[in-house]
């Protein structure tokens, strides 16, 4: 549940209260009821970076927060059956530990950030779990994880806020359920200047998320150029222009890398000309003629080097996986890595609405 700014500080007190209401919910052996029951003779079993008043201060008059607080608290212990011996861990030494060791093997497994690999926010850390320090490789350390998680000693937990209805929950990277996801469609643009992005539409498990492509900054650089999952998902949020072609290359495409792409350079009219063909093929809708395309791009390009960067950079990847044969694979390989659910990331269990 990344956020920034003050966002980041609701989460982390969020997370933490999360953290303190399983450790209740464990010392009383039965569903919770209200976060009032809450206490510091019963969350013992918390080990968090925020205290249990400042949680109790930020979300006591928030009805939401706290449904979804109680509701998720109650379905983990229904659905795993544990009963006492677990410490729950929001930030603290053994989650930190957890992660220096994906750390020390994540070289080459194409996965940027932590959360990627295991997004987990707060930790269920039986007593009698010990870590392994020695595994040859990040495959060795994620079948360690799955074997403590099957074990019931290690339970990682993605958590998301569930104002009302019934929480529902997912495991990833068990070994047995795989992510794989459909390519839908680009979405239709009507002018090829109204916008700097391209939207592809992608599909996982009956709901359908844009994928925006385009320029983060208001400069043209390469690696400003980005996609970003829009939808009702915690698998939301930005992905690196690198990444992308990563995972497009995993999928099996071939695909330039975008730092071969310079914007600074006037476009001359066999780029103007390769553009506007590959505009129209994804784009069979609209009334734009090729000659129109060129030459609104050719003038748009002069003012705002920015927009061309990022409208032909998007053209050009959603271009090359529709005509590749491969826009499933690589819709399921840009999902998995937005879900972490990569073939390089480790077991969680998410609670969502």
């Amino acid at each position: 549940m990344a956020q920034s700014g003050a966002g980041a500080e609701v989460t982390a007190l969020y997370e933490s209260l999360q953290a303190y209401a399983c450790a209740a919910r464990q010392h009383k052996g039965r569903d919770l009821e209200s976060i009032f029951e809450l206490k510091d003779a019963n969350t013992k079993d918390a080990d968090c970076d925020r205290t249990l008043k400042q949680c109790m201060d930020q979300f006591s008059g928030d009805e939401e927060y706290q449904y979804s607080i109680i509701v998720t608290a109650n379905k983990f212990f229904k659905e795993y059956r544990i009963s006492k011996g677990y410490k729950f861990h929001r930030g603290g030494q053994k989650v930190e530990a957890i992660y220096n060791n994906w750390r020390k093997h994540k070289r080459g497994s194409g996965i940027t950030g932590d959360d990627k690999w295991n997004p987990a926010d707060i930790w269920a850390i039986k007593n009698t779990f010990l870590q392994k320090t020695n595994c040859k490789d990040l495959s060795g350390y994620n079948e360690f994880l799955l074997e403590q998680y099957d074990a019931k000693k290690l339970i990682g937990i993605s958590l998301k806020k569930v104002p009302k209805g019934e929480v529902k929950s997912k495991v990833y990277n068990d070994g047995q359920s795989i992510v794989n996801a459909k390519f839908k469609q680009v979405k239709p643009m009507d002018d090829v200047t109204s916008s700097k992005d391209v939207y592809l539409v992608v599909q996982y498990s009956g709901t359908a998320y844009d994928i925006q492509l385009r320029n983060f900054s208001s400069r043209p650089v390469t690696s400003s150029w980005q996609g970003e999952i829009k939808g009702k998902s915690a698998a939301g949020g930005k992905i690196g222009g690198g990444v992308l072609i990563e995972q497009a290359l995993n999928a099996g495409v071939s695909i330039k890398k975008p730092n071969q792409f310079n914007a600074t350079v006037a476009p001359t009219d066999t780029k103007l000309n390769e553009f506007a063909k590959m505009y129209k093929a994804i784009n069979p809708r609209t009334k734009e003629t090729e000659k129109q395309v060129k030459a609104k791009a050719k003038g748009l390009a002069k003012i705002d080097p920015t927009w061309w960067m990022s409208k032909y950079l998007s053209v050009y990847f959603a271009h090359t996986i529709v005509k590749s044969g491969k826009k499933d694979a690589v819709a399921s390989k840009i999902y998995q890595y937005a879900s972490s659910a990569s073939a390089c990331s480790s077991v969680y269990v998410k609670y969502y609405d």
